[in-house]
């Protein structure tokens, strides 16, 4: 997956990824372990993005994924 960066304009000028490639990034880790995988909402953290997704089928079922805004990775997920 190519990871889209933007730059923030802060004291720091640091580059971030976007928030559809969270969701995205997110999404795809899920969908190895479920299916189906719904977006619901985003969390903003400092440095981090928690992106909230619906897995259940039947009833709603909910799984968070923490995404690093500088390098897309999956910090946690649970």
């Amino acid at each position: 997956m190519q990871v889209n960066y933007q730059t923030i304009e802060t004291q720091q000028n640091t580059r971030c990824i976007t928030m559809y490639t969270a969701i995205e990034a997110a999404r795809k880790f899920l969908e190895q372990y479920y299916s189906p995988v719904v977006f619901k909402y985003v969390i903003f953290n400092e440095k981090s993005l928690v992106i909230v997704m619906d897995i259940g089928i039947m009833l709603e079922k909910i799984k968070q994924v923490e995404i690093d805004i500088q390098t897309g990775r999956v910090l946690w997920y649970g």
